[in-house]
């Protein structure tokens, strides 16, 4: 029987982080979580989780230097454990995102606008200072 994509990615997740040599408190900490819960969190998420959610896939990807692109199209595993320093092709991101949560092209399109705007460098307005 053939895996699915997020049965995929996982198996990858779980790979990835056996060869990073990282400890589950160090990913959990990469990942955002709170030094008392980071254990726990990581050892569920790569341990229990069937159905991941988008996001945790990518705090995930993001903690291991990576995009979920990568995560979840690759086999290869990335050089390096730090943050990627290459641009991402957004129609393949997208895509894969699409993939993984099988939603309609228009939705994952109004995501990608909605994303972009709040990517966008903020320009401090001209005139006057505040005080």
């Amino acid at each position: 029987m053939e895996q699915s994509t997020t049965q995929r990615a996982m198996l990858r997740a779980r790979n990835l982080f056996q060869q990073s040599g990282l400890s589950l408190q160090e990913l959990g900490t990469r990942m955002g979580y709170p030094r008392s819960v980071a254990r726990r969190a990581v050892w569920q998420f790569l341990n229990k989780t069937k159905d991941p959610r988008v996001r945790m896939l990518e705090r995930f990807a993001d903690a291991m230097g990576m995009t979920l692109a990568d995560l979840i199209l690759s086999d290869r595993a990335p050089q390096r454990f730090g943050p990627p320093d290459t641009a991402v092709d957004k129609d393949a991101f997208y895509a894969a995102v699409r993939a993984l949560v099988i939603m309609p092209p228009e939705t994952t399109t109004a995501i990608a606008k909605r994303r972009s705007k709040l990517t966008r460098p903020t320009q401090k307005p001209k005139g006057r200072k505040a005080r």
